[in-house]
């Protein structure tokens, strides 16, 4: 993550694990294999951060600024950290390259079961209901993102709580909407 952070992803080599780790290129080799190697240990890495900022804050309690539990963890995944520098220097290089595009799009499926969890509709639920709910899902991952992105170009400018209640607002007037089959 270190040498995504501070060198781009361009640098992710072999070699530049090697340097980093103290370890020799063969021994990298053994256990990454390739670039590609790194990067799946990579996005798991920025996976398993993530959802340990979520279990830290859930173990924490509440913060007591009026949202919902869906609203609170799309604030903790939408506060920017390091694992969101090393997704948004891999995004232009997954538009050039379809296997990194694979890799991403394996990490957003990870964040889209997370969010069918915290929207009542995880695995075991009435198949359904889950496709119901898979396009709310994508809504929380895309909305986690865009507030990320303009928290890193503008932190002094933007209020993300604005945009939480905002989003909170919608969800608790949408889901019982669902739930009871009323509209579209």
């Amino acid at each position: 993550m270190r040498v995504v952070v501070a060198k781009g992803f361009k640098k992710l080599t072999l070699a530049a694990i090697s340097a980093a780790s103290g370890e020799n290129v063969a021994a990298v080799k053994y256990y990454f294999g390739n670039k590609a190697g790194l990067v799946d240990v990579l996005l798991e890495a920025v996976v398993y951060s993530e959802l340990k900022l979520l279990a830290c804050r859930r173990s924490t309690g509440s913060r007591d600024d009026g949202l919902s539990r869906i609203g609170e963890e799309i604030g903790v995944l939408s506060t920017p950290g390091k694992s969101d520098r090393i997704l948004l220097e891999m995004l232009p290089h997954a538009l050039r390259d379809k296997n990194l595009r694979m890799h991403l799009r394996r990490y957003y499926e990870s964040f889209f079961e997370l969010h069918m969890e915290q929207l009542g509709v995880g695995p075991g639920t009435d198949p359904e209901r889950r496709e119901e709910m898979r396009g709310f899902a994508m809504v929380l991952s895309a909305v986690a993102d865009g507030l990320t992105i303009q928290s890193l170009v503008a932190p002094e400018h933007f209020d993300a709580l604005v945009a939480l209640r905002a989003l909170d607002e919608l969800f608790l007037r949408a889901v019982p909407c669902l739930e009871r089959g009323e509209g579209d």
